[in-house]
């Protein structure tokens, strides 16, 4: 562009810049070879423009500050005048930690920890933090002293400078980009390693539909291997991220092959069966094993091992009566039926918090089953 071109552009914006969007204004000022240019033509309208930013709070970016095992996240930097280590809203803060404290109810706490991360710019700091990364540190001890009144045990800090270069000849230090550098968070981390991980039995447990038929839940951290002991009931061994999507899945399986003429034990297809038909989430995922049946005769024969084998028994609770329900079922229209991987030795799966695997959780469905957890680090 010519120079009256850009004149032009420069004016507009001066005459115009309160009927910008907080987003444009952003977009604008973050621009240096823009917001120099604004600052040469009409500093003026340079001044306005950074203290419109600096007061309108949204227009501050979120901190992205990536913590390993963070499950929840929480902001505390408009608890801090510029400059200052001295909190301004603390009933924010406290209402803010008692959320966390909600969150963590039914949880194993000993499991967790908080992460005080605390953010300081390139800006020149005030006297008495004159030292780099010191006015950070006195952030985060303020929010730190708060955190241990409400009972968290297990706190750490860290502090994060900005990249954001400053001169104080010529740089606004209100300017959103040097806030967005100014934050302090805290964060709820995993802190179960799997190399430490208890093994964990299931001995005659059942989940419940109300929970989904979870039998085991844990968040755990680090890296290395989880290995699920099913027998020869069918168990479902999942690996989580923090927003709950599933990241590792065993699908259904059994880790014993079982004896007699049964490939698929009928009463096992029923109760999983029932459970896809309420469409929980214990039985859905593209790891979820089904088989579709024209009639009985073609679902018996599905289910054994040898779908030609005629003397075949149909005695004992967890195969006669199981097949005359599977059978009411195909009477009302049902066809397709889920069934699970059988195999000879655990089941295993791999963890990696660094990947944002978090939580692990077995479902287990079916009555008699009789699962082991157990953890495995590299």
């Amino acid at each position: 562009m010519n120079e009256a071109g850009v004149r032009s552009i420069l004016q507009s914006i001066s005459n115009n810049w309160k009927n910008y969007s907080t987003a444009m204004l952003m977009a604008i000022m973050m621009n240096s070879n823009m917001a120099n240019a604004i600052n040469n033509y009409s500093p003026e309208t340079y001044k306005a423009i950074n203290t419109e930013l600096a007061t309108d709070t949204t227009s501050i970016p979120a901190p992205t500050v990536s913590v390993p095992g963070s499950i929840k996240s929480v902001s505390f930097g408009e608890n801090f005048d510029s400059g200052k280590a001295t909190l301004t809203n603390k009933e924010d803060l406290v209402k803010k930690l008692s959320e966390l404290k909600d969150w963590m109810k039914g949880k194993d706490i000993v499991n967790f920890k908080l992460v005080i991360t605390a953010g300081e710019s390139q800006v020149t700091n005030p006297k008495g933090f004159e030292k780099k990364g010191s006015l950070a540190q006195a952030r985060a001890k303020a929010v730190e002293d708060v955190v241990s009144k409400m009972g968290f045990d297990k706190v750490d800090s860290q502090i994060k400078i900005g990249t954001e270069s400053y001169d104080k000849t010529k740089d606004n230090k209100e300017d959103p980009k040097y806030k967005a550098e100014q934050f302090v968070t805290i964060d709820i981390v995993v802190d179960n390693d799997i190399c430490s991980l208890s093994p964990a039995t299931g001995k005659g447990q059942t989940g419940l539909a109300t929970n989904n038929y979870v039998t085991y839940n844990k968040y755990i951290s680090g890296k290395g291997e989880l290995v699920l002991h099913s027998g020869e009931v069918p168990d479902r061994l999942v690996i989580l991220d923090a927003n709950g999507n599933v990241k590792e899945d065993t699908g259904y399986i059994t880790t014993k092959v079982r004896g007699g003429d049964w490939k698929y034990t009928p009463l096992y297809v029923l109760e999983l069966t029932k459970v896809y038909q309420a469409k929980s989430k214990a039985v859905a995922g593209s790891k979820i094993k089904t088989i579709n049946v024209k009639d009985y005769d073609d679902l018996v024969a599905q289910l054994k091992k040898n779908p030609n084998q005629t003397n075949i028994a149909f005695t004992g609770n967890e195969i006669g009566p199981a097949l005359m329900e599977l059978q009411k079922l195909i009477n009302k229209g049902q066809h397709e039926f889920v069934v699970y991987d059988i195999g000879s030795t655990d089941a295993r799966l791999s963890f990696d918090q660094s990947k944002g695997e978090v939580q692990a959780v077995v479902y287990s469905p079916i009555g008699t089953t009789d699962f082991g957890v157990t953890g495995k680090c590299t």
